[in-house]
């Protein structure tokens, strides 16, 4: 039996899913320098772009709120490296938004993305195509499908790859300060690039995502539930 952590015996390692701080898992004998090294963290910033009020192809609704909201598209990241034997069957990226004003309302998630409109995704070609519409909201069609209403902006559209032909996805916080996904039921979670599409008050001045993730890490060893260290992600500074 390889050494584990010490409070770790045999009769635990039959257990499924015990829960473990990120800097205690239990490790195989090293005999190497990083070549079994396991990285699984938040991205410590984000791709954040503002929509500008010259867009002149939005909905007229969103420009009637654009004297008193900015939006910002926002991208967070997750940087997954696993040794071989090791896999993440799922995982729960929660992102709490904050300002340095007195609401917490004052910065919410107008839309995000993915969301769980289709919570089965089956991708022939390990790639979807993600797009805004003249609503600032997020819709995903297949690569080179056109849709309908599209905003016209340089970053449009954006292309995610997934390696695996299925993934289950849970998504809550639209309209909230809250936000959180949830990806299971695939054979594992690769690096992970959530979008938000942010609304905040014209008087909000600094704004920051706190960042964690809970995931299931698999060894031959054991299943356990782990959690990363909560980082700040500045987003408007």
């Amino acid at each position: 039996m390889p050494n584990v952590a010490p409070y770790l015996d045999k009769k635990d390692l039959q257990e499924t899913f015990r829960v473990l701080a990120i800097d205690r898992i239990p490790q195989r004998k090293r005999t190497d320098s990083g070549l079994t090294k396991k990285i699984i963290r938040v991205a410590p910033t984000a791709n954040v772009y503002q929509i500008s009020s010259d867009q002149k192809d939005l909905a007229d609704n969103i420009k009637n709120t654009l004297p008193y909201f900015n939006y910002f598209l926002v991208e967070l990241g997750l940087d997954v490296l696993l040794e071989k034997g090791s896999s993440v069957p799922e995982l729960l990226f929660e992102a709490n938004l904050r300002s340095d004003r007195q609401y917490k309302t004052d910065v919410t998630a107008y839309d995000i993305s993915p969301n769980d409109t289709i919570k089965h995704v089956t991708i022939a070609s390990g790639k979807v195509s993600l797009n805004i519409t003249k609503l600032l909201e997020f819709v995903f069609s297949k690569v080179g499908v056109p849709i309908v209403s599209p905003l016209s902006i340089d970053i449009n559209p954006i292309t995610f790859e997934w390696g695996y032909d299925k993934y289950r996805i849970d998504a809550a916080g639209k309209k909230n300060y809250n936000v959180h996904w949830k990806i299971y039921d695939t054979p594992n979670v690769q690096a992970f690039n959530p979008t938000v599409m942010l609304k905040a008050r014209k008087d909000v001045k600094t704004i920051d995502a706190y960042v964690k993730a809970t995931y299931k890490l698999r060894t031959s060893l054991f299943h356990s539930d782990i959690r990363t260290t909560t980082r700040k992600v500045p987003i408007l500074t």
